[in-house]
């Protein structure tokens, strides 16, 4: 199936994503055969003008970044 914009948000809605100091994302490097790369480059300048992804995946990614905060508050130090 070609790649849309509800396959690639529901992709990263299964993985776990880290943030910096900064609370920028650590966001997943996407391998890909070389022939599928223009293509793809193009749908992800579409959607980053498009504002209701661009809406969808902000909040996509404020949820992820509870979650790692979360996670980060719940962890146990070694003594």
């Amino acid at each position: 199936q070609p790649l849309t914009f509800d396959h690639f948000l529901a992709a990263l809605d299964k993985m776990e994503i880290d943030f910096d100091a900064a609370g920028n994302p650590r966001m997943p490097t996407l391998v890909m055969h070389p022939d599928m790369m223009e293509s793809t480059r193009k749908k992800f300048a579409e959607w980053e003008q498009d504002p209701t992804c661009k809406q969808r995946l902000d909040e996509l990614i404020d949820r992820k970044c509870r979650e790692w905060h979360d996670r980060e508050g719940n962890r146990k130090l070694v003594d």
